[in-house]
């Protein structure tokens, strides 16, 4: 199989991603505060009923607001894939190591990259940083513009679970070349190995 071409795209910066989860939290919190004071038998004032049902929804998205926020990144990053590897980078380190070739970039070697959720020219991607964090990314097909066939077909080839003993230099261990990459649930394994 031949390798996916190396690629360089944009991560969406998932503001808007954030609002629906914050906007999610927020309703589920104001359906909760119905519910208990549906099953509260004391009457309750129409207008304690309402300040109690908005308390429930601000607290619930500010909740949610918080939890988008820790698990999509406010910064704005890229994901490259340079045939051999994912990493993620921050957008200003891209760029500043795509003018100043001598000073590398700081990336963050992913272990585990796979699309949780596709809908066509919006992906949700699960990755994984080789430190154990996992973390979420938006790729839409606006943001990634050109790059968005090749990135697909990356996504498509390398996605998946990095496995160390796969990743060690060719010769270090028996046989040839390590593979770049394993499926994650063992598929694609011949049976009797």
């Amino acid at each position: 199989m031949r390798a996916a071409p190396p690629i360089d795209c944009p991560l969406a910066d998932g503001r808007v991603e954030r609002r629906l989860i914050a906007a999610l939290h927020a309703a589920t919190g104001a359906v909760l505060g119905a519910w208990l004071l549906a099953s509260v038998d004391a009457p309750i004032p129409p207008l304690g009923a309402a300040v109690g049902l908005l308390a429930a929804a601000v607290a619930a998205g500010l909740i949610g607001l918080r939890l988008a926020r820790r698990t999509l990144p406010v910064t704005s990053q890229r994901l490259r894939w340079d045939g051999q590897r994912w990493a993620l980078f921050s957008a200003s380190a891209a760029t500043a190591s795509l003018r100043a070739a001598s000073a590398p970039a700081v990336a963050q070697p992913l272990g585990e990259l796979s699309v949780a959720l596709d809908l066509g020219p919006w992906l949700l991607l699960r990755l994984r940083i080789d430190g154990g964090a996992r973390r979420w990314a938006v790729l839409r097909r606006q943001v990634a513009a050109a790059q968005w066939h090749g990135l697909q077909l990356a996504l498509r080839a390398h996605g998946g679970r990095w496995r160390a003993e796969l990743q060690a230099p060719p010769g270090a261990g028996q046989g040839g070349p390590p593979a770049p990459w394993a499926p994650a649930d063992g598929a694609g394994e011949q049976p009797g190995r």
